[in-house]
């Protein structure tokens, strides 16, 4: 459902009546992209409901551009996924709720510590504005306990992530052997440098499962050339899909295109690359 102004609380409180006769549910998506009448109240009706689905191993909640949404809704989704102790993919989608703080992501960092049994895992915090380096320390200090991890998804663009931010995050992702997939969106964080692409390159190149790789730093306008070759790319030799977004990024010119080039000639195993430099 998008843009549908005439969905509120109420409609939040019908689902979580309806939930109550699919107790055997194993997976559930449920979108309110811009719905912006739906607040707090709302999805605590809605938490109830997930309560009762006992059998739940996959679950997707968007809530993008929701602007009644605050920072408490990831206190009252902390008490019901901590529950689901088998689930294996989780998709949160709070793009553009400004409300969302640091502390709102250390919330979520005490839900994700509890699930062990996490494969699969999308977190979509674009343009909540007041995210910084603290609330992505927060998430990465629990991620690295998800040692079942194979996939990770994290969309942070816009916002006032820095090179120690992601360090910090990245590291963590390179203690994780089993990692198969790795999508990083910073798209838009001015305060990230060349210096955090390196992080990535030391990050990512001992992921021996590693197979899909996809980057955008479109607008990070403090990379350069030199950027480009801190990724290390020759050294990802399992990597099969390659996507790196440098959009907008004013210094790369043709000597970093030229070491992507010579990079790639030594990935034997790739069979997808996509070099983007348009939005």
């Amino acid at each position: 459902m998008r843009n549908c102004k005439g969905i509120t609380d109420h409609g939040l409180y019908k689902i979580n009546e309806c939930l109550k006769q699919f107790n055997a549910l194993k997976s559930i998506n449920l979108s309110f992209e811009s719905c912006k009448s739906i607040t707090n109240e709302g999805l605590e009706y809605l938490v109830e409901g997930l309560k009762r689905l006992n059998s739940l191993n996959s679950i997707s909640l968007g809530f993008e551009n929701c602007q009644g949404i605050k920072e408490q809704i990831l206190k009252y989704l902390e008490r019901v996924l901590t529950k689901f102790r088998s689930l294996q993919s989780l998709n949160l989608n709070f793009s553009h709720c400004r409300m969302i703080t640091d502390e709102a992501l250390n919330n979520l960092g005490n839900t994700l510590k509890r699930l062990s049994s996490l494969q699969f895992i999308s977190l979509n915090f674009k343009k909540c504005n007041t995210i910084t380096d603290e609330g992505l320390c927060k998430i990465s200090e629990t991620v690295q306990k998800l040692s079942l991890l194979k996939s990770v998804k994290l969309k942070f663009d816009s916002l006032g992530i820095t090179d120690e931010g992601l360090r910090f995050f990245v590291e963590v992702l390179g203690k994780l052997s089993s990692l198969r997939s790795v999508y990083l969106d910073f798209q838009g964080c001015k305060s990230i440098t060349n210096e955090g692409l390196f992080h990535i390159s030391l990050a990512l190149k001992g992921l021996s499962l590693l197979h899909s790789i996809d980057l955008d730093f479109g607008e990070c306008k403090q990379t350069s050339d030199d950027g480009l070759k801190n990724l290390g790319l020759q050294d990802l030799s399992s990597v099969q899909s390659l996507i790196l977004s440098f959009w907008a990024c004013e210094n790369i010119t043709n000597e970093g295109i030229e070491s992507v080039s010579e990079s790639l000639k030594k990935l034997s195993l790739l069979r997808y690359f996509d070099l983007n430099f348009s939005r």
